[in-house]
């Protein structure tokens, strides 16, 4: 009921506000649909793409944490286990970029597609020494 309703409304012209793009959220028994899914089916039901993307990769949320923070770009570090969002991020907005490779982005997703983080580590605990 709730997706025909939401499909509705945005056909409709309701403003259709999105958190980010993920597609897929790491769970312990695996990966579960994310808001990248779920605005897939929305655009294929409505015929229509979000009006704005509040979250990552888009400056919004880069804006907002320099905002909160007080801190420069040179300051923050963007960390993330996907490279469409998470490393698109840092990358683009001049933000250190560390992929933890214990969710959804390999080594060869980093070679395959030439996104290419500043920093990788195969867990979050391996980065406690640098922190």
């Amino acid at each position: 009921v709730y997706k025909r309703q939401a499909c509705t409304f945005i056909r409709e012209g309701a403003l259709f506000l999105a958190t980010h793009l993920d597609i897929n959220c790491p769970t312990e028994t695996g990966f579960a649909p994310d808001i990248g899914a779920i605005i897939a089916f929305i655009e294929a039901s409505a015929d229509r793409r979000p009006d704005v993307i509040l979250g990552k990769p888009y400056a919004g949320i880069v804006e907002e944490a320099l905002k909160l923070t007080g801190l420069t770009k040179q300051e923050l570090a963007m960390v993330g286990d996907r490279l469409y969002t998470d490393i698109a991020t840092g990358l683009n907005f001049g933000i250190l970029s560390i992929l933890v490779l214990t969710g959804e982005a390999s080594k060869a997703d980093v070679a395959a597609t030439g996104v290419q983080p500043d920093l990788i580590f195969e867990r979050l605990s391996a980065m406690n020494p640098y922190l």
